[in-house]
């Protein structure tokens, strides 16, 4: 059987998000604003829930049709048999996004789906489900736009970018399906085929070298996760399920690239440590504390160039670009000296703080960390490419 699926994800990495699940065995996919419409039997769908390390929900297409009041709204939702979609005993939150010159709140539009899911519940089983809107086991979420109502069902149960290795982040912590998304463009997969080092320099929480980690040993991003909305679904397979959680356990490889971080703040490098030993990979990673002026690469990797990739501090107002400008010239300066023959990924907002390297780039993609439009420089550094700053700010 076929389901057809949305799969969700942050704004900007919707392409690399249709090619994994392309890979992952998604058919019939179609790209749109943050997410991509795909096709998917059940093997698949479990497949998607484990293995993407992009997507946000996977999330089971229901109903949909045209809204031009309340009342419409209601008898579309209450025409659906939702006898066939919960398993019995579960808890429901509905979660309503968009609007329409009839419906203009969404927590009222929420509440006229909820409404009708109750009344028609009660009409089939005779019984109602437990209201939970935080911690729902089976959450559907309405989308709203130009009169067009589409329904769906949360397979995922939870935001696929919480591993469950990261209890608390440092300052401004990428999300980790993000951090990924940035390891991908970087070219870090084929680097840690050939167990080239990784280096983060201003590492923070260390997420994007658990996720760094995780590429290079092929380790299921969802594997730590025992929780999922399609345990609360009627079409669930529980010995097909187990099937494919065993495959993703045993597709794990050891790997011997070495991923370094360092960062100046001794809070979150504890914190780091946290969750690099809760990701199981207290081994493979190692953090110290490093300034940007004292950089160095360590001897055992001097000879096998790699890939340095880093997040550094990025300000919203010009007094934060004036002041920050240094630091991105230190990390210039970094690349030149220490750095030859690698490739450099930096992650920030503005283009003047990307200049402030003194490096050319040789390209650049667009991504968003939250509504902060960003760009991902990926440099190679070269005795070409070299940086115009020839001593370290003070």
């Amino acid at each position: 059987m076929k389901y057809t699926l949305f799969i969700t994800c942050p704004k900007g990495i919707e392409n690399l998000l249709e090619q994994e699940l392309i890979e992952l065995g998604a058919l019939a996919t179609k790209q749109t604003v943050g997410g991509i419409h795909c096709q998917s039997d059940l093997q698949t769908i479990y497949k998607l829930c484990l293995w993407s390390r992009l997507a946000n929900r996977v999330l089971l297409h229901l109903f949909s049709g045209e809204i031009k009041d309340n009342k419409q709204l209601y008898t579309l939702s209450h025409a659906f048999d939702w006898s066939v979609l919960f398993v019995k005993h579960s808890t429901l939150a509905v979660h309503f996004h968009g609007h329409s010159a009839a419906i203009r709140n969404e927590m009222y539009g929420a509440q006229c789906i909820k409404d009708a899911i109750v009344d028609k519940l009660r009409e089939t089983i005779g019984e109602r489900p437990d209201i939970d809107p935080t911690q729902a086991n089976c959450n559907v979420y309405a989308r709203l736009h130009q009169d067009e109502l589409s329904v769906y069902y949360d397979l995922s149960g939870h935001s696929l970018h919480q591993r469950g290795y990261r209890e608390q982040g440092g300052r401004a912590p990428l999300k980790e399906n993000l951090a990924a998304a940035l390891l991908y463009r970087s070219g870090w997969k084929n680097f840690a085929e050939q167990q080239q080092p990784l280096i983060d320099p201003c590492c923070g929480s260390g997420t994007l070298l658990i996720e760094a980690a995780m590429i290079a040993t092929h380790k299921a991003p969802a594997l730590q996760a025992t929780d999922f909305g399609f345990m609360y679904w009627q079409d669930h397979k529980q010995s097909l399920w187990e099937k494919q959680k065993q495959a993703g356990e045993d597709s794990y490889q050891n790997s011997n690239a070495t991923i370094i971080g360092y960062d100046v703040d001794q809070r979150v490098l504890a914190i780091a440590q946290h969750n690099i030993k809760k990701a199981g990979f207290s081994e493979m990673i190692r953090v110290e504390k490093r300034e940007f002026k004292n950089f160095i690469v360590p001897e055992e990797i001097k000879t096998n160039p790699g890939l340095l990739i880093c997040n550094p501090p990025y300000g919203e107002r010009l007094n934060d670009l004036t002041d920050l400008i240094p630091l991105y010239q230190q990390l210039g300066l970094a690349l030149n000296q220490h750095c030859q023959g690698w490739k450099a990924a930096i992650f920030t907002s503005d283009k003047l703080l990307a200049k402030a390297t003194g490096l050319r780039s040789v390209k650049h993609y667009s991504f968003y960390n939250g509504a902060i439009e960003c760009k991902l420089y990926l440099f190679e550094i070269t005795a070409e490419n070299k940086s115009s700053i020839t001593t370290i700010p003070h």
